[in-house]
Parts: C-alpha cells; sequence; structure tokens
C-alpha cells in the first residue's frame, strides 16, 4: 500500500525542484542548452522553457483557488500538444529570463500556501477546451502535481546530459 505525503513533504519537493533545476544545468554552455535526446524531440532550452511555462501557468490557478475557492478557471489558450510552445519560441530564447521565473514563482507559491490557512484543501473548477466538464482541483493536488513535474523534467535534462556525455 502507497503511503501518501503529507502537505508539508509535498510542498518540500515542491521547494526541491528549484534546486533541481539549477544542478541539472550547471556548467552547460548556451550551445549544449540545445542538446536533445533524438531529433524531433525537445532540447534542454526547450524543456526549461515548459518547466517555467507549466508552472506559471498553474500559479494562476492556484492563486484563483486560494482567493475565491470553488471558483471557475479556465484556460482557453492551452492545449496539451504543446503547440504554444512553437508559438513562443521555446528553441530561440534564453533560459536565465525564464529560470529566475520559476524561482520566484515557486518561493512566492510557497509563502502563500504556508501563510493562508486551509490553503492546502482550497480548490478551483478547471475548465479547458480538451474537457467535457470543468475538474475540481485543490490547491495540494496542484503543489503535488507541479512538484512531480519539474522533478521528472529534470531527470530528463539529466539523461540528455548523460546521453551526450555531459
Amino acid at each position: 500500500m502507497e503511503q501518501q505525503q503529507t502537505p508539508e513533504e509535498s510542498m518540500a519537493l515542491y521547494a526541491q525542484g528549484v534546486d533541481e533545476l539549477t544542478f541539472a544545468l550547471e556548467g552547460l554552455s548556451k550551445q549544449e542548452l540545445d542538446l536533445r535526446p533524438t531529433e524531433g524531440e525537445w532540447s534542454i532550452r526547450q524543456i526549461v522553457h515548459h518547466i517555467t511555462d507549466g508552472d506559471d501557468l498553474w500559479s494562476m490557478a492556484l492563486k484563483a483557488a486560494l482567493a475565491n475557492s470553488g471558483c471557475l478557471y479556465r484556460h482557453d489558450w492551452y492545449t496539451p500538444d504543446n503547440a504554444w510552445a512553437e508559438s513562443l519560441d521555446y528553441a530561440g530564447r534564453e533560459i536565465e529570463p525564464a529560470v529566475a521565473l520559476f524561482r520566484a514563482n515557486r518561493a512566492a507559491v510557497l509563502q502563500l500556501v504556508r501563510h493562508l490557512p486551509n490553503a492546502w484543501e482550497r480548490s478551483m473548477r478547471f475548465e479547458a477546451p480538451y474537457l467535457s466538464n470543468p475538474e475540481q482541483v485543490t490547491v495540494g493536488e496542484i503543489i503535488v502535481s507541479q512538484a512531480s513535474h519539474a522533478l521528472a523534467h529534470c531527470e530528463e535534462i539529466r539523461q540528455i546530459r548523460r546521453s551526450h556525455s555531459r
């Protein structure tokens, strides 16, 4: 039987994402940020932008849940096929502002969740074009999901580096 993590353990994993991304990128040149596992897959640079945009996207949803629990929150522009990654030029942009945003978002979200009473249970109804009905999503679920999302992509970056002996 799998044991669930406490909110504090989940928030520690969420916070860990900042250090994990820093370690995963350590020592890479600007050219090495364009390394990919195979042709046609995302580069390290694109993965960093994806992590940051996902974090930014979900931090706004989290804030909506905290500010007005039970509200309807929409992501009309977001599509699960990641088409917006091309529109936002993940492949051509520098990563430093994205990494700074990731760091700032994580610190702000953690401070907010720890500060507000009953933050973990507050929720919003998430609506997106690919969902037939809005889904109830709690702040805790967002934290857990985003913690694992960033950590998984940091491991992906480390795998790319290993495959290229970097």
